[in-house]
């Protein structure tokens, strides 16, 4: 959660220069694995990794007026921006934070015109490496030590 817990928020993402209140995240990983079997044999003996690794992430947000149609025109265009978001803990020096490189909606399901109701988006992203990052890097702190990886 974010500082102010109070809310009921518990995350935040920064994507294309804009931050969004985050009520759910869901990042899925398929890291191109598949198992090999030899002619004839029923058991796997060795796994094969593709060349192409597909991350996804999906974040339920508030509809938020301009910042959020700023999501609608970035789909539009395709744009490809790094996306970060973390959850800090209790204390200080408690956090994970997630860096997710050249992310692009994929996803964006139409918001309502109207309504007095609460309104939660839901893009979905595809995240892709570069050629000296990985897709994701994920940095987990505590107030004795910083451990990253990715």
């Amino acid at each position: 959660h974010l500082d102010n817990a109070a809310s009921g928020i518990p995350g935040q993402i920064t994507w294309n220069g804009n931050s969004y209140e985050v009520q759910e995240v869901t990042i899925s990983a398929n890291l191109g694995l598949s198992d090999v079997n030899d002619i004839g044999s029923f058991y796997p003996t060795a796994v094969d990794q593709g060349t192409e690794r597909l991350f996804t992430v999906q974040a339920s947000i508030r509809h938020v007026g301009t910042a959020s149609e700023a999501l609608r025109t970035a789909h539009l265009t395709q744009t490809s921006s790094n996306m970060t978001f973390s959850f800090t803990g209790d204390a200080a020096n408690q956090n994970v934070a997630f860096t997710l490189r050249n992310a692009e909606i994929t996803d964006l399901p139409a918001t309502p015109l109207s309504g007095n109701g609460r309104v939660i988006i839901r893009p979905t992203w595809t995240v892709h490496a570069d050629s000296s990052n990985p897709e994701m890097q994920i940095a987990v702190t505590n107030t004795d030590a910083t451990h990253s990886a990715n």
